[in-house]
């Protein structure tokens, strides 16, 4: 006798789902933010390059002042180094608000800045600040998603005390 054929015995199988990859794509790595290391990360970066960008706004204004080129460009730049030195230390205590008008004064000032830039200049600045851009759109975003986790760990915190408060506990 012969034994039946493969195919006709077994029964047909599922096929297999897919499985997701391991590995993030870019966009994941520079959009998500899935931990409080990542918020915490993203926030230390956009402290760190504020106040580079605060640094060289006054490295800038002294550049301007001692070739006197304009009297408003250290005006310019001595009010966005004081204002985003202001907004760090905003962002650092991950206020919304303070993220968000670092964010909000770097493109102001850059944009002031590149009225009255010659444009050999300007593509080296343009190059900056779009990097610093970058950075500073990671930290509002980090502001929020930080106050989105401790929301949710407060409420969460706030259920389990209730539900394991001593006093349900108790002999009657």
């Amino acid at each position: 006798m012969k034994p039946p054929s493969m195919n006709a015995a077994m029964p047909r199988t599922q096929p297999t789902p897919r499985r997701r990859r391991v590995a993030p794509s870019v966009v994941e790595l520079l959009l998500n933010m899935r931990s409080a290391q990542d918020v915490e990360r993203a926030v230390k970066a956009t402290c760190l390059v504020g106040f580079a960008s605060g640094v060289i706004y006054i490295v800038a204004a002294f550049w301007v002042a001692s070739s006197q080129l304009q009297n408003m460009g250290v005006a310019i730049y001595l009010g966005g180094a004081l204002l985003t030195f202001l907004m760090v230390f905003g962002v650092m205590r991950f206020s919304r608000l303070a993220a968000a008008g670092l964010l909000a004064v770097c493109m102001a000032t850059q944009a002031l800045v590149w009225m009255g830039e010659p444009s050999a200049v300007r593509v080296l600045t343009g190059i900056l600040s779009i990097f610093f851009v970058f950075i500073f759109v990671r930290g509002v975003q980090a502001t929020f998603v930080h106050h989105k986790l401790t929301r949710r760990f407060d409420a969460w915190q706030r259920t389990m005390d209730s539900a394991l408060d001593p006093r349900l506990f108790e002999d009657e």
